[in-house]
């Protein structure tokens, strides 16, 4: 996904391309409109002239404000420039593909059955004012501004957003309903665009007010891999790169149980060739009253005891007493530091559960 990143930034860096087609398109639809002609076929005819000039290559500034289905598709990004976009006031739907585009605005349109779809386009800043629902996909924005707020659903999948203005965290939410970011590259360290991690900050706040846990997570996590990178303290820079691999920052249900289960397999390894297990004599005749035997599978069997024991029962707190010992002081010391791994692994899991299932 971050593979068309370098190539995007460099796009934002490029001078603007001059636009040399809107008197002839924008005129054209003018015209048909005073004419009388119905909105819908004025509409369509519109549309047809405007793919068509999509379709040349040419670069474009358009500004649409009546009422009526608007869609513009690109042959694909390479050909298609859009200087500015303006779209406002239109509660029929919205349909942009494969484009290029500097300036994006789009307002009034509060319809939640008309969504603004925008695809696969690369759109240097984006703002957005009393919209009801934009579905984004597979786009790549230099900047977001939500600050004009008033958004109902937001929905982004795939692609990338370098920077993201919306209001204070003290202010009136913009958002007003379900917002969802699904694959969406979001940079983790300042630079470019991004400055600091106020506007993750602000984001998250907006999304506590919301109760919408996945991205208060998601937030979270991206303020504290920034303020990682700008603090100069290093037991705190130490400390945070830990708990980032370790939970991302106590977003991620998978990483701790990945870290329990791969430290499991490691010490059944590295305890068996340390020297392995052996049994405490007991006298008794039970499962385990063989686990002294010198055979090959009684070896292993009191390696993967003595490993369950160390992860299931790490700080004793179920009973002291063990029928399975360290063989030598090596493996004793490798235990130890198993046990406590264990322990910071499984807290991380239960907290990573409690925040994504809001258990109290």
């Amino acid at each position: 996904m971050t593979n068309e990143l370098p190539i995007f930034v460099k796009w934002l860096d490029d001078p603007e391309v001059i636009p040399t087609e809107l008197d002839t398109v924008y005129d054209v639809w003018r015209r048909d409109m005073r004419s009388g002609i119905p909105a819908g076929q004025a509409m369509e005819e519109f549309n047809q002239i405007m793919q068509g000039v999509m379709d040349s290559g040419h670069a474009l500034v358009r500004q649409i404000h009546e009422d009526g289905f608007v869609k513009l598709s690109g042959r694909n990004r390479n050909s298609t420039n859009v200087h500015s976009l303006l779209v406002s006031n239109n509660d029929q739907g919205i349909s942009l593909s494969t484009l290029r585009i500097r300036t994006l605005r789009l307002q009034g349109n509060n319809s939640l059955h008309s969504p603004t779809d925008i695809s696969g386009c690369w759109i240097d800043k984006i703002e957005i004012y009393h919209v009801g629902k934009i579905v984004i996909e597979n786009c790549w924005i230099g900047t977001l501004d939500c600050h004009g707020g008033e958004i109902t659903d937001l929905s982004i999948r795939g692609g990338g957003i370098l920077s993201i203005i919306s209001r204070a965290a003290h202010e009136n939410n913009p958002f007003k309903g379900s917002i969802h970011f699904k694959k969406v590259y979001l940079p983790r360290q300042p630079g470019g665009r991004l400055v600091d991690a106020q506007p993750y900050r602000n984001m998250r706040a907006h999304m506590i007010k919301l109760e919408n846990t996945p991205m208060v997570s998601l937030f979270h996590t991206l303020e504290q891999a920034v303020e990682r990178i700008q603090t100069e303290n290093y037991f705190d820079k130490s400390v945070s790169w830990l708990y980032e691999q370790l939970s991302d920052y106590g977003s991620s249900i998978r990483r701790p149980a990945a870290w329990f289960f791969g430290l499991f397999l490691t010490t059944l390894v590295v305890v068996t060739c340390l020297g392995g297990a052996v049994a405490v004599s007991t006298g008794s005749h039970g499962w385990y009253g063989g686990l002294d035997h010198t055979s090959h599978w009684h070896a292993v069997e009191r390696v993967v005891l003595l490993t369950l024991q160390g992860t299931l029962n790490p700080l004793g707190l179920f009973g002291s007493n063990s029928v399975i010992i360290p063989a030598n002081g090596k493996v004793a010391a490798w235990m130890i530091a198993h046990s406590i791994c264990s322990t910071i692994f499984a807290a991380l899991f239960v907290l990573a559960l409690r925040r994504r299932f809001k258990m109290a």
